[in-house]
């Protein structure tokens, strides 16, 4: 349906009411039809505004105030345009985390397969009596989480035999998967976590291991990450050369307060306070975080480590 250019009709409230009077008595004068016509147009480019959802109310309001280099056909025009161009455009996809997580989503999980305690494959249906059982491809899923000590301790006690002749003792060996040491590499993997990409203080993890009987006092984590870090330097160097060659950097330095450092590091040292330097930086889509501590700013260690690299 095609709509007329608009007319604008200038109107005040008077001549308004008058105009009402001549309607009611039917009494209308020759200029009275043309602000009924125009008073027409404007209530049909209404409703069709008002069918419009996608309408917006500054071009609405464009329509009715008048704008001067637009006529309501081609207002309306665009408007089409634009809704034409949004229902082409793909729909927008759905943000995650909502809704419950599937049991796939479990992959850290351990999966226990529980069989019929009576029937299997073949087996004589015992509601019909006639039919047989057969598995079905989609097993029925349920999810059970428990609650664990972030390191767990696993205490073996094994039986000792003596011969009551020479007084020789005999003790099993420990599993193979155990060894010798008292903290395996999947401990040390959980502090760093804990420590360095959650944020928790040692104090803090040594309160919730003890509260929940597996202790380990904060002291004994220090030197397993200690001793850990020196294996991992080979991959701290390999973050470095990495982070050296992002295209966006941040950086950023706060406090640090270690006792011993200059004890181990330079006694002799002029600069006495200590800094922990935190970097990130965008390397192919990827986010890399570097901390460094000493008594170097961060614009010093950019420099070293920017230099070497």
């Amino acid at each position: 349906m095609q709509i007329k250019p608009e007319k604008k009709i200038a109107i005040t409230g008077k001549q308004l009411k008058a105009l009402q009077k001549r309607i009611k008595a039917r009494t209308l004068a020759e200029g009275d039809y043309d602000v009924l016509q125009a008073m027409a147009e404007t209530i049909e480019c209404l409703a069709q505004a008002v069918e419009e959802k996608d309408t917006s109310l500054g071009r609405l309001c464009k329509y009715l105030l008048g704008a001067p280099t637009e006529t309501a056909r081609n207002l309306f025009k665009k408007i089409a345009a634009d809704k034409l161009e949004e229902k082409s455009k793909p729909p927008a996809a759905k943000r995650p985390g909502h809704g419950r997580k599937p049991a796939a989503a479990y992959n850290g999980g351990v999966k226990v397969t529980i069989a019929h305690p009576e029937l299997k494959t073949g087996c004589r249906c015992p509601q019909c009596e006639k039919g047989k059982v057969y598995e079905l491809a989609m097993p029925s899923v349920h999810v059970h989480i428990t609650g664990q000590a972030p390191l767990a301790a696993t205490v073996y006690e094994r039986t000792r035999l003596r011969c009551n002749l020479c007084g020789q003792i005999y003790t099993p060996d420990l599993p193979a998967h155990v060894g010798d040491q008292k903290h395996d590499e999947s401990a040390a993997a959980m502090l760093a976590l804990l420590k360095y990409g959650c944020g928790l203080p040692l104090n803090r993890i040594e309160k919730l291991q003890g509260s929940l009987g597996h202790p380990l006092s904060a002291s004994s984590q220090w030197d397993i990450l200690d001793a850990t870090a020196a294996l991992l330097s080979p991959v701290f160097d390999a973050h470095i050369y990495l982070a050296a060659q992002g295209s966006i950097i941040h950086n950023d330095d706060t406090t640090m307060k270690i006792l011993d450092f200059f004890k181990r590091e330079d006694p002799q040292a002029e600069r006495k306070g200590i800094f922990t330097t935190g970097i990130i930086s965008v390397w192919q889509e990827h986010k890399i975080a570097l901390f460094m501590t000493g008594n170097r700013h961060a614009g010093e260690n950019l420099t070293e480590h920017g230099h070497k690299n």
